[in-house]
């Protein structure tokens, strides 16, 4: 029995990411994570690749990019190659494996769950809040169940 045609998902190349394994695909909407212990997990592209909406524009927090409310423009910044580089500076953090925490600098730090920075010192705290925990929740049920577009 063969399955029913789907597009495919375009395959990352993601250098380093200690808590996930190589194996990342991504459509034009969600990311396909597998953690080091084969769970995966989904989240929003603009999660994945840092991108917020700040008052009315897009800031990407990798790179500090900010651009117009325009989803041609913000797909376009993802596919950037100097995007790409910045993401690999910034590796998923081994401490909070499943929990998709980046560091950005000494003192600041993104969740890739919850598309949201932090405080380092916040870190511990924000992982056991409800927010993050249904987010992570959301990622695991949406792994069981997504189908690429």
């Amino acid at each position: 029995m063969s399955a029913p045609a789907l597009r495919q998902p375009k395959m990352l190349n993601i250098v380093r990411k200690p808590p996930v394994n190589v194996q990342c695909f991504s459509d034009d909407q969600s990311v396909i994570l597998t953690l080091k212990d084969c769970r995966k997990l989904v989240i929003s592209s603009d999660s994945y690749h840092g991108i917020l909406m700040a008052g009315n524009m897009y800031k990407c927090v990798f790179c500090g990019s900010e651009m117009e409310l325009d989803n041609k423009l913000k797909e376009a910044h993802k596919n950037l190659m100097t995007h790409k580089r910045c993401l690999e500076r910034y590796p998923h953090l081994e401490d909070f494996s499943e929990n998709l925490i980046r560091k950005l600098s000494n003192d600041s730090l993104y969740c890739s769950l919850c598309n949201v920075v932090m405080t380092t010192t916040a870190a511990t705290r924000h992982v056991t809040t409800e927010t993050h925990k249904d987010q992570l929740e959301k990622a695991e049920i949406k792994a069981t169940t997504y189908k690429p577009i």
